[in-house]
């Protein structure tokens, strides 16, 4: 899963390409809009998936909608109810092994105030029962 915000579809792209350039094949980039910064600020909001995405065709962005760019209420605005909504949806991928690829703050308030740096890899074991 991967936060629809440029700077993060391009670490993740990176970080799982192939040394021959595109992604591996077995890799599944799903645009999640709950994985975006937490703050209104310009730099914190994304860009239409519409204008993004022909920038990254390996991304699916199926799952988005186009309220998500400006944190519109009631879906997008209220950083407690996305986080709740990504936990949720975590919890319901049947794969064995999820990567997100996301800011600061929302690893922050979903880690109990963890601190990363940029492009920092932390691996976390979850229970889903526990999610749901």
């Amino acid at each position: 899963a991967v936060s629809p915000l440029r700077r993060t579809l391009q670490t993740a792209t990176l970080a799982f390409a192939s040394p021959r350039g595109p992604p591996e094949r077995d890799v599944v980039f799903v645009a999640n809009s709950d994985l975006q910064e937490t703050s209104t600020n310009p730099s914190d909001c994304g860009t239409h998936q519409s204008v993004i995405g022909p920038n990254f065709p390996h991304v699916d962005f199926s799952e988005l909608d186009g309220a998500w760019v400006d944190k519109e209420a009631p879906l997008h605005h209220g950083t407690h109810e996305r986080l709740a909504r990504l936990t949720r949806w975590c919890a319901a991928q049947d794969v064995e092994e999820l990567v997100a690829v996301t800011h600061h703050n929302v690893c922050s308030r979903l880690l109990g105030g963890v601190s990363l740096d940029n492009c920092d890899v932390l691996g976390v074991r979850l229970d889903r029962r526990s999610l749901k």
